[in-house]
Parts: C-alpha cells; structure tokens; sequence
C-alpha cells in the first residue's frame, strides 16, 4: 500500500510516518520507480507506536521494546508509577492553585515563601529554565581554524616586516609553531574575559558565558584556553617528534574528531561554561534564507582570505631589498645581497656573506654543522667586482674560473639571481627580474640582455673564466 493508504488506516501525519521510518521501527520496501511499499506489518506497527506515545512511553523505550530487549509488562508498570507520581504532582499543583485563589492573591503581594513550603515541585520543572548546553561541533572546529589562523598571521607579519624573513625556508619550525599558540593563550583569554568570543567565534555567531550567564572570569578564560592549546599544540609539536610521539598525536586528533563528530564534550569543556549561539525567540541567527546569513557565511571566507592575502603580501615585501634607490653604494648592494640570500635560502642554510667591498667572507658555523661548499670543492670561487662613480655603483661583475677541472663548466647561478635582485630592483622591478633570471636560468652559452639603462652581459674568456656583468648605463 502507498503512504497515503497508510496515512488513512492509522491516522498519523506524514511527517511521523517518516520520523519512525528513520528511527528504524519500520522498514518499507522500494519499488523500482523509488517510491515506498507498505505492508499490513508496518501499518499495525505504527498503531503500536501511536499507542505508546499517547501512553507517554519514550521513543528509545518502543525501540528497546521492538528489538525484545525489554519486556511490555515491566515497562508498563514503571510507567504507571511515573504516571502516579505525575498525578500527585498535578493534584497537588491543583490545590495549591485552588488555595491561592481562595486567599486572592495578587503577584505584588504574593508571599511566595509561605506558599513553597506547602509543595513539593516536581524536579525537572526548575531543570527546564536552566540554560540549556550547546556543543555546536562543526561551528566551532571552522572558528577554531580562523582564530588559529589569526594568530599564525600575526606572528608570520612580524617576521617578515621586523626581520624580512622567509618562513618558508626557515627551519625553526618549533618557535613557529609554539609562539602564535602562546600568543592565543594570551590574546584569546582576554578576549573572552572582555567580550565573550573570539574573531571567529563571533563570525559563526558563537559566545561563551558561565552557567548563570555572567562572563567568563579571567581565570576561567585561561584555564580553558591553556588545555585547547596544549591539545592542539602538544599535537603539532608532537609531529616534529620521533614516530611514536607522532601517533600520539594522530589519536588525540582521532579522539578530538569523534567528540567533534558525536557533539560530545572535548577534554577542556566544563560544566560551568555555556555556549550561545545568538539566536533569540523571535529571529534565529542562522537562517539560511536571510541575506545576513549569506553575509556572515561570506564574512568568513573574507577573514581567511585576508589572512592569506596578508601572509602573501608580507612574503612579497620582506623578498625586497633594503636598498632599492636609482643610486646604490658598495656597502647597500653588500646589505642587500645579504639579505636576499638569506631569503632565498633560509637563514641556516647560508654559509659566507658580502662585505662592504663585494668581497665574500665565510660565516663562522655551529659546532656539528657541515655544510658541501660545492664551488669550493672544485677550486671554484666566486669573485665580485664593483665599480662606483660618483660614490655610487654603476657596475657589478661577477667572476669565477673554472678551476683545475678542465671538462667542467658550471654557471653560478645563486650568486646571479641574488646580485640582480640586489642591485637591478629599482631599474627593473620583481617582475621582470623574475623573467631576467627565469631566462638566465635556461642559457648554456654566451648571452646579452638590454633593458633601459642597464645591459646584462655573461660570457667566458679565453683565460676560462666565467663573467658575468650588470652595467647601469
């Protein structure tokens, strides 16, 4: 039979019909064209059903019943007692009320307390106006990323605009990741202490506040916010550690998904703190209708976009030069090749760097360090040359013989792509310096670039050595 059929024999709406079809008390069979078949079974099963719910019985407790895990007579029987205890609580609810009548009360008058002494209240009626506990899972995991995020870019733009450095080729991949935790443990706390929310909490519409509805204490801020971030730090941490500390990691980030994914409370909840989701009787904060939910939703998305853009721009602006004027002095180019190799090749990768000369001096390294110095093993060492007029440099050579090697040919190509950033930003800018050395880069024999004012020459004497030359003009 269809569920319309259905719907006229037993009575109930469609929509139960579906809800008790879900909770697996009934089990229709598909037809091929998609629409269900209803048998007699399902439809005295759905009696059954509507019967025990006018008799008050739970859901769980029909389910327990039709899988034969409870038997009918001793759920009946704690039924009638639950009954009999509802009845006294209504009867003596009534006479109260008939009492009050009697006596004319009035609500400025009332004298709540001699009447409380004379009832006993059910106890689940004051649980009803407690504020109820919301977990909201997946709400929270996407303010999380953001407020993690947030962090991560404040402490990668100090970098990069204090220091000019490139977090990208930086190994101290520790101090990276515990320092934005410390600065959430801080910036976060205080934040909820203030106002009750985060930057992406409050993007999603969430708030925390205490059991009663006051704000959190500054002590309760950091207690909860210390065990996110020894959760999710201790997890990142972990991951630079040796195997086993890193499937210790990968559990408590299993663990942390299930609560997430059963909305069960993670290891720092407690039960004294709420979240609020900003929802009021009258407007819910997430209607998916509104414009304003698609403005919140799009709010989102803007912050990590903006996270990224900044992170993106800080990277593109410490690669500059310090000095990148019309005129340079030997002692600028010198500051700023060292700056760009550092960039480029991280901090602890670097071996040697220019004085104010264009001479190359070798860094002093930490005990235990070996670094393949690959020219210096073939004899091969790079020489720079600059030339000034008027003070200023108007020419950069770059020399390195070929060495004892006769059948060897190699181009120092780090020590080109450094020295034309270094001393050809201004006069070509990050694009076309990045298309000169793409081409340099792919160039086996003599070449010649001409740009204005500057001309780019790289060859090999006779005497085989390579020289390589940016001239201003």
């Amino acid at each position: 039979m269809t569920i319309k059929e259905v719907e006229s024999r037993t009575e109930l709406v469609r929509a139960n019909i579906r809800y008790y079809e879900s909770q697996g008390l009934i089990s229709p069979v598909r037809r091929e064209n998609g629409y269900r078949e209803y048998t007699q079974q399902d439809v005295d099963t759905l009696l059954k059903i509507k019967l025990l719910r006018q008799l008050r019985f739970s859901m769980e407790e029909i389910q327990a019943l039709q899988k034969g895990e409870r038997d009918l007579a001793l759920v009946l029987d704690q039924k009638l007692r639950e009954l009999k205890l509802a009845q006294e609580e209504l009867e003596d609810a009534a006479r109260l009320c008939r009492e009050l009548r009697q006596d004319q009360a009035s609500y400025a008058t009332l004298d709540a307390a001699h009447y409380l002494k004379r009832c006993t209240p059910p106890a689940d009626v004051l649980k009803q106006d407690e504020l109820p506990h919301y977990i909201f899972p997946w709400r929270r995991y996407f303010a999380r990323t953001l407020d993690i995020l947030f962090y991560n870019t404040i402490f990668t733009l100090l970098l990069q605009f204090l220091f000019r450095i490139n977090v990208l080729r930086e190994e101290a991949v520790f101090w990276r990741t515990l320092i934005p935790l410390l600065l959430m443990l801080g910036g976060e706390s205080l934040m909820l202490t203030l106002c009750g929310t985060t930057p992406g909490k409050a993007l999603l519409g969430l708030k925390l506040v205490q059991a009663d509805g006051s704000p959190l204490t500054l002590e309760q801020s950091f207690w909860r916010t210390s065990r996110v971030m020894l959760l999710f730090g201790g997890c990142q941490l972990m991951a630079l550690l040796p195997p086993l500390f890193v499937l210790i990691a990968v559990g408590l980030e299993i663990y942390a998904c299930v609560c997430v994914y059963h909305a069960r409370p993670l290891l720092w909840e407690r039960d004294d703190i709420l979240y609020l989701e900003g929802s009021t009787r009258e407007k819910r904060f997430w209607d998916w209708d509104s414009t304003f939910t698609a403005l919140r939703i799009g709010g989102y998305v803007a912050a990590l976009g903006l996270c990224i853009a900044l992170t993106v721009g800080g990277h593109l602006w410490a690669s500059t030069p310090y000095y990148h004027g019309e005129q340079l002095q030997a002692s600028q180019f010198a500051d700023n090749y060292n700056q760009i190799h550092r960039f480029l090749r991280g901090r602890n990768n670097i071996t040697y760097e220019m004085d104010g000369t264009g001479g190359l001096q070798e860094l002093p390294q930490p005990p235990g360090t070996f670094h393949v110095d690959f020219w210096g093993g073939l004899g091969l060492d790079p020489v720079f040359r600059l030339e000034q007029k008027n003070g200023y440099l108007t020419k950069v050579t770059l020399l390195c013989p070929r060495g004892d090697e006769p059948e060897f040919f190699g181009i120092p190509r780090t020590e080109m792509t450094v020295s034309a950033y270094a001393f050809l930003w201004h006069d070509l800018g990050r694009t076309q310096i990045v298309e000169l050395i793409e081409a340099m880069n792919q160039q086996y024999e003599d070449f010649h670039y001409s740009y204005p004012n500057v001309e780019v020459d790289c060859r090999m004497n006779d005497g085989g050595t390579f020289v390589f030359t940016m001239t201003r003009t």
